[in-house]
């Protein structure tokens, strides 16, 4: 990954919570680095995570991480409200960032992360890994390719089972202000609208089926909003608390359409075709024979590695590996990663205007979880 005889990149992990396994099984896999210091303010917790990983280096404050240890790139993988202050203290020292998703709570921390990460000089990129599932990556195969011609309308369906959501205490972040939700699962579907469509630049949404916490918050558990893009139009629908977790999104284009199963790693593509009345035909053949060995192939896969014969597939981690090396490989090459600042923001304005426009369901009589 990178030039003959530099020396490898010093990576150091800041926070130990569940990401932080698939962003070091993932460096594991990138030459050219070395994981050298994990740090975490609940240090035994640190030090289980480093031994189970061999990484040698300990910290529990990020100024012993950053003097001593001196990483050339950090991962910033904190809690939501935790990601600004560190990833700039991690900019002023020198050293590279990725920080997990959401980039930051609001607009005005990403402008000022991606004004110091160019006043110092350092690259600054966000682990939006759905961009790096394998399905995704084959339909981006398609737009290269100009299969779909311009893209004009994206949909795009989110349901997602949270046990946490029944099972009170609601003590997690993302259940101590109704925005927060939209924080926490939102960046996923929203760096997919922002990736194929640019900036959103009006929202119109209604939130529906509220529910009041155990904290006393409410939750708002179904969300619809229509988007105006830089490069045409997007619908989403979120559900929380689904009996079902899965992400769909269709895609129209002049010249035809797409289907992505992101929950099945399957895609499906539908294009205008040179026949008249047995258009409809070739099309469905064409369709069922790319699903049966896109289905055959995943299975397979599953079956190898059910019986050890390979590594099981675990699409995030496999979507996580994708972006690290996606970061990376910009950093080697001095240009912006796909997830880049501007992109992250992009997806945090988003979300901003997504809640900014919500409908303000009458909260009386919410039923209690």
């Amino acid at each position: 990954m990178y030039s003959p005889g530099q020396s490898k990149l010093k990576v150091a992990l800041l926070g130990t919570g569940g990401i932080a396994t698939p962003h070091v099984t993932a460096l594991r896999l990138l030459p050219g680095l070395e994981v050298i210091a994990v740090c975490d303010i609940d240090r035994p917790k640190a030090e289980a995570f480093a031994a189970e990983h061999g990484i040698p280096q300990v910290f529990d404050t990020l100024d012993s991480l950053l003097a001593p240890a001196r990483p050339d790139v950090v991962h910033v993988l904190l809690p939501p409200a935790a990601h600004a202050a560190p990833a700039a203290q991690c900019l002023r020292a020198g050293a590279h960032v990725l920080v997990e998703k959401p980039f930051a709570l609001y607009p005005a921390e990403c402008h000022q992360l991606s004004t110091l990460a160019s006043e110092s000089g350092c690259h600054l990129g966000v682990n939006h890994n759905y961009l790096f599932t394998p399905v995704f990556q084959r339909f981006m195969e398609c737009i290269r390719r100009r299969e779909l011609g311009a893209i004009e309308h994206v949909s795009v369906q989110f349901a997602i089972s949270m046990p946490a959501l029944s099972s009170p205490p609601h003590t997690h972040w993302m259940f101590r202000e109704p925005r927060n939700i939209l924080l926490e699962w939102g960046p996923h579907p929203l760096s997919i609208i922002c990736h194929l469509l640019g900036a959103v630049t009006q929202a119109s949404t209604a939130t529906y089926s509220p529910l009041t916490l155990s904290n006393g918050q409410i939750f708002f558990q179904d969300w619809m909003s229509s988007m105006d893009c830089e490069r045409g139009c997007a619908n989403l629908q979120i559900r929380f608390g689904s009996q079902n977790h899965s992400l769909s999104v269709r895609v129209l284009g002049q010249d035809g359409e797409a289907y992505l199963d992101l929950s099945r790693d399957i895609l499906r593509v539908h294009l205008k075709r040179p026949y008249l009345r047995l258009h409809d035909l070739v099309d469905t053949l064409a369709v069922s024979a790319s699903t049966l060995a896109q289905a055959t192939k995943n299975l397979g896969g599953n079956l190898l590695g059910t019986a050890g014969l390979r590594k099981p597939f675990l699409a995030q981690d496999v979507s996580v590996h994708a972006s690290l090396l996606n970061f990376y490989q910009a950093l080697a090459q001095n240009r912006p990663p796909i997830a880049s600042a501007s992109h992250a923001t992009a997806v945090i304005e988003a979300c901003e205007l997504m809640w900014a426009s919500a409908s303000q369901t009458d909260r009386k009589g919410a039923p209690h979880v």
